[in-house]
């Protein structure tokens, strides 16, 4: 069922991938999900199991990420500067 604002629950709710100092937290799912983060050749920097919240190491700070979230709902991927 659509809320009145138009937006569906599902896409409210939906999970959100950014960049730190220290890696890439991707939030907005519950429990666990496959998590893979590409540079911009394609080439798979890192492939890991992580929960809402959880910080995932990258090894390289610069440029363009783009992490690929694979969970009971789906996938879906961002590109994080």
């Amino acid at each position: 069922m659509t809320a009145p604002t138009g937006i569906d629950k599902s896409e409210a709710n939906s999970t959100i991938v950014y960049k730190t100092s220290d890696g890439v937290i991707v939030n907005g799912f519950d429990g666990e999900a496959q998590v893979q983060l590409f540079d911009l050749s394609g080439k798979m920097i890192r492939q890991t199991t992580a929960v809402s919240g959880q910080i995932i190491p990258v090894s390289s700070q610069s440029g363009m990420i783009i992490v690929k979230v694979i969970n009971n709902k789906g996938i879906k991927a961002f590109k994080v500067m």
